[in-house]
């Protein structure tokens, strides 16, 4: 038995009206990710996961989607640190030489 597929469970509601997706610890339910309704669409309408992998019963295919999950969920909230840190230097930047920044 694989260590993801032992420990956590995924809780997903996608047929309803604010489709949503969250992990938890097995063990004590503890909340390890959340995905709202908005992320939820994103997920499935990029191919990054698809309905058919909540249905499945197989044990790599749960353990992929876990982890496919979990690796989205650390990369936004590094994304989220990277943007913080880097609106705070940018602030100090350009209020030191005055001029614009326009990030693409």
């Amino acid at each position: 038995m694989n260590f993801l597929t032992m420990n956590i469970y995924v809780n997903a509601w996608l047929d309803c009206h604010n489709p949503h997706i969250s992990i938890h610890n097995k063990f004590d339910g503890d909340l390890m990710a959340f995905f709202n309704s908005q992320k939820v669409s994103q997920l499935i309408e990029s191919g990054e996961v698809s309905v058919s992998d909540f249905e499945s019963s197989d044990e790599n295919t749960r353990s992929e989607l876990i982890s496919t999950l979990l690796s989205f969920k650390f990369s936004d909230s590094m994304k989220d640190e990277f943007d913080k840190k880097m609106g705070s230097k940018t602030s100090e930047k350009t209020s030191q030489s005055g001029n614009d920044l326009v990030w693409t």
